[in-house]
């Protein structure tokens, strides 16, 4: 049965009990035809579709949240994240990336803006998203405590 992808994510997400990516969220949701799409890439899609939900709070019913686990960002349940000591998620691997010293600016920023809840969290969005997708997000986190800085935001994400 058709659903809203929202609704789809979340009973998948309960009958495998721990959390998983917003691809493969989509993908089961289309295998078992619980969602659809008429786009190109529908698992593409309907996993952006999930993320947009969750970031921006309006059609996130029901409500799923952003998880990192071994490093990578998952879609989970509420109760998850907050059930969950530190002692109980596994730690992230150790990944050294080298990176210009505009994108470590730009890393800095996107942390001080309050873009995540932690250093991780921001480094996944902005892995993921990419800094222009963030800027908008980066500017209104700063406007309030540094409006000298979006002068250089502007200037590192053109």
């Amino acid at each position: 049965m058709v659903m809203p992808i929202q609704k789809a994510a979340h009973q998948i997400l309960v009958e495998e009990s721990h959390p998983l990516p917003s691809r493969i969220i989509a993908k089961r949701a289309l295998e078992r035809e619980m969602a659809a799409s008429k786009s190109k890439d529908p698992i593409q899609s309907l996993a952006q579709t999930i993320e947009k939900n969750i970031r921006g709070s309006v059609y996130n019913n029901p409500e799923l949240v952003f998880m990192t686990e071994d490093g990578r960002r998952v879609i989970g349940l509420p109760e998850w994240a907050s059930g969950r000591s530190t002692q109980e998620r596994p730690s992230p691997s150790l990944q050294i990336v080298k990176i210009t010293e505009k994108d470590f600016e730009k890393v800095k920023l996107a942390i001080e803006a309050g873009v995540g809840p932690n250093e991780i969290e921001v480094l996944s969005r902005l892995i993921h998203s990419g800094f222009k997708v963030l800027r908008d997000e980066m500017l209104s986190g700063l406007s309030t405590k540094h409006a000298a800085q979006q002068k250089k935001i502007d200037e590192l994400t053109n």
